[in-house]
């Protein structure tokens, strides 16, 4: 059995319709899904309605989610959010229907799945910390305290940092498939990955999207935060 593993999608349905497609080429019906669904982009609703095609989807919120549900509550919350962040909250309230939203908000921010055999742990910054950001070069000593769960689990999934990294930890192997919607470090390739149950392995794949769509709109709703833009240009790929 193949299971996709995305995080940080951030509202980009750009770059998750892209993924998307790759993932039903791959035959690959279930998914981990490790957070941060809406911010900074504007297309929610979209992404939540891609996600609804999958057979099976295991959702867990990131801080992002928690952006979403302090802004519901507080106008002044989300005043601070959108200078920082940009419309993507926003546009999260406006476009979301009720039950979308409620959907969204009642995930678990940490997940345990048994699937296949193999035990797996499901969080956005780390199983301790959901604001936790673990890069491809942290410290092995951070790392371990990842897989300090009981059972001692096959594989920890974790996102947030937008870094795609793979480590194994004595027993566990602990994965972060890089970000869908906002990656960091090829800024228009889109990172996820694919565990294979049978054979415990993880792929890492890098899907390009187009950039313009994104672009266009971050200049009309958010041109004081040239960084959700500029981040797109980081060491792009000419694929």
């Amino acid at each position: 059995m193949k299971i996709a593993i995305l995080a940080d999608i951030h509202g980009n349905s750009e770059a998750f319709d892209r993924v998307a497609d790759d993932i039903r080429r791959e035959g690959i019906d279930t998914l981990f899904v490790l957070g941060d669904m809406v911010g900074y982009y504007y297309w929610p609703s979209q992404v939540l309605k891609t996600l609804s095609l999958f057979k099976r989807v295991e959702l867990i919120i990131g801080n992002h989610e928690r952006m979403l549900r302090d802004s519901i509550r507080s106008p002044e919350a989300l005043a601070k959010i959108t200078t920082k962040y940009g419309h993507g909250i926003q546009t999260a309230i406006d476009t979301l229907s009720d039950s979308e939203k409620n959907t969204l908000l009642t995930q678990p921010e940490l997940l345990s799945v048994s699937i296949d055999g193999l035990f797996c742990v499901l969080a956005h910054g780390s199983p301790s910390d959901p604001d936790q950001y673990l890069y491809p070069d942290t410290p092995r000593s951070v790392m371990e305290a990842c897989i300090q769960y009981s059972p001692i689990p096959d594989f920890v999934f974790v996102g947030h940092s937008h870094y795609p990294f793979c480590h194994h930890i004595d027993q566990t192997t602990v994965v972060n498939p890089g970000s869908v919607g906002q990656p960091r470090d090829i800024g228009n390739m889109a990172s996820y990955a694919i565990l294979d149950t049978t054979n415990k392995t993880i792929q890492f794949k890098r899907i390009p999207f187009d950039t313009r769509r994104i672009q266009t709109e971050v200049a009309i709703r958010d041109p004081n935060l040239p960084y959700l833009t500029s981040i797109f240009l980081r060491n792009i790929s000419n694929v």
